[in-house]
């Protein structure tokens, strides 16, 4: 034990840590002592889950930093179910990681039942992105496991996504006796999702989307696109940013969605995508004329996804027998939410923002739940009884719909967001809809958003609450927050009757809305709001800024 504890502590934290939705992140060089540490908080997830349930199941552990420039690293621990770190393991992997002396090690070394007869019996499913720094990481690691007779699946360089569907594979798929190599996991998943991919679009009259070019945002992506792309016969996938120039730099989802620009020249109505560097977000775009890009963010992936379910639901006789439900957070844009709503008829659950609230809402909310935050980061979760019934149909419907719908299930990975599947997805549910890009864009048109942030000297003075959409304290904040949006509201209908609704006809629906939440990073408050007209955002965001003031200053 003592072995360990100086193990441990031979490289102290140089700051303190808090393991969020990402896990943990920053510049490579300050990572890199806490490696170590977050490689044991693994193993002792290993040994509790263990002890509870008497199952000797694999967690993971990821060396990535996703959208973050390439100097930066970062690590991510994969629950044995292929998911995120379960919360209350967060803050177990901060306490842990910010341990100062032997003392604090040893006692949580104890907490934890921590043994090498038990270490013995764990197992790590290790994986990293292209990042210079990832093997320095991975030999860290590696040197622990070996010291505690942990038993270790390297994956070598993967995607993210394909980390966790390892874990679940593993664990729930191949049998804990499994003999699983590498080699055959990364076999089994090009060839499980390329097949799913092809038999759905085989079955197709036509295809309206045959090409697609995809920006892997000069990461792990394009390893693995090109790969899969060999398996796929039916669509053609031109590779962009793919090595040739520096890891999410003027590249890659974020880029796209924050700059509101595409990484590659665009033609009109063709399919483009962009990854994220672990290639776990993926957002699509075209354009209608040159100098305009059309975003197909996650909100439109949702109610793409929705809308073909809903289809093949109804035509396999299922529609009163399952529930549909789709997941957003308070930053999702309400033309999304309407649509959902009053077109889809589907309902929405709201949750706080962060992809592991989603993910956990979806795990709830109906027998097919649809989640994805706008930028990109989203999958499709099926309830063990939906799978087993339509396992065991009769094609006494539609035989073609009740196959397609199966396939849409094998086409998905439900362990996490995946950029690679969720691209697979899309592209099958536009092409058994018959739609091209430019229709996709079409369903509806984003109302008028603003986000905005102010400065401030402690954060913590707010406190929300209803998924980050009301201020709890300080008291009364909220009310005054109300009036004004009300104030708007009725401003905006009482002057609707004196639009231009050739230029408006598109935001006939909104109803002005604005939160106020906390930074999780920084010491700054930051406000959303939506209005119909850039007038009314604008009285809006001044009025939440002016608030901002007066309550926290």
């Amino acid at each position: 034990m003592n072995v360990l504890s100086e193990y441990l502590t031979l490289e102290k934290p140089p700051k303190s840590f808090v393991y969020g939705t990402s896990g943990f992140r920053d510049h490579a060089e300050t990572i890199l002592p806490i490696v170590g540490r977050v490689g044991f908080v693994t193993v002792l997830k290993c040994i509790h889950d263990l002890k509870k349930d008497g199952n000797s199941l694999a967690c993971g552990i990821m060396i990535t930093a996703s959208h973050n420039p390439a100097e930066d690293n970062g690590l991510k621990i994969v629950d044995t179910n292929g998911s995120m770190l379960p919360v209350q393991w967060e803050s177990v992997c901060s306490t842990f990681v910010n341990a100062k002396g032997n003392d604090d090690v040893l006692q949580m070394l104890l907490q934890y039942h921590f043994s090498f007869e038990l270490s013995a019996k764990c197992k790590v499913v290790i994986g990293m992105d292209t990042r210079p720094s990832c093997p320095k990481y991975k030999e860290r690691l590696l040197a622990l496991f070996d010291l505690l007779k942990v038993q270790v699946l390297d994956l070598g360089v993967v995607t993210t996504p394909q980390l966790h569907y390892a874990v679940f594979c593993l664990n729930f798929k191949f049998g804990e006796n499994s003999s699983l190599s590498p080699e055959l996991f990364l076999k089994y998943y090009y060839e499980n999702f390329s097949h799913a991919f092809d038999k759905f679009n085989g079955r197709l009259p036509s295809l309206t989307i045959n090409c697609c070019s995809v920006d892997v945002a000069n990461g792990v992506g394009g390893v693995a696109m090109t790969r899969l792309k060999k398996h796929i016969s039916l669509v053609k996938f031109d590779l962009a940013n793919n090595g040739d120039g520096i890891l999410n730099q003027d590249c890659g989802a974020d880029f796209v969605v924050s700059y509101k620009k595409p990484s590659q020249s665009l033609k009109k109505n063709e399919c483009y995508c962009s990854f994220d560097g672990d290639a776990d977000r993926v957002v699509f775009y075209t354009c209608e004329q040159e100098d305009r890009m059309l975003l197909m963010d996650g909100d439109k992936i949702t109610c793409l996804i929705i809308h073909t379910l809903k289809i093949l639901l109804s035509k396999t006789g299922l529609n009163g027998l399952f529930r549909i439900a789709a997941v957003q957070t308070a930053y999702a844009n309400g033309a999304s939410t309407y649509y959902l709503t009053d077109v889809l008829n589907v309902s929405v659950i709201c949750t706080s923002t962060g992809v592991k609230h989603l993910h956990r809402a979806a795990e709830e909310a109906a027998d097919i739940s649809v989640y994805f935050e706008a930028n990109g980061h989203g999958t499709v979760l099926y309830s063990d009884a939906f799978q087993t019934h339509i396992n065991a149909m009769e094609s006494q419907f539609e035989a073609l719909e009740l196959e397609l719908l199966k396939l849409v299930v094998a086409m998905t990975n439900n362990a996490i967001g995946d950029a690679i599947t969720d691209l697979l997805l899309v592209l099958s549910c536009l092409n058994y809809l018959g739609w091209d890009m430019l229709t996709w864009s079409a369903i509806y048109s984003d109302w008028m958003s603003r986000l905005a942030k102010v400065k401030v000297a402690d954060r913590y003075k707010i406190k929300v609450t209803n998924a980050d959409r009301t201020i709890e304290e300080p008291s009364g904040m909220q009310a005054e927050l109300d009036s004004l949006v009300a104030t708007v509201n009725s401003a905006s209908v009482r002057s609707s009757g004196n639009r231009d609704t050739s230029v408006e006809k598109e935001q006939t629906h909104v109803t002005a809305r604005c939160f106020i939440r906390p930074s999780g990073t920084e010491d700054v408050v930051r406000i959303y709001a939506e209005a119909a007209s850039q007038k009314d955002l604008d009285t809006i965001i001044t009025g939440a800024q002016q608030l901002i003031i007066e309550y926290l200053s």
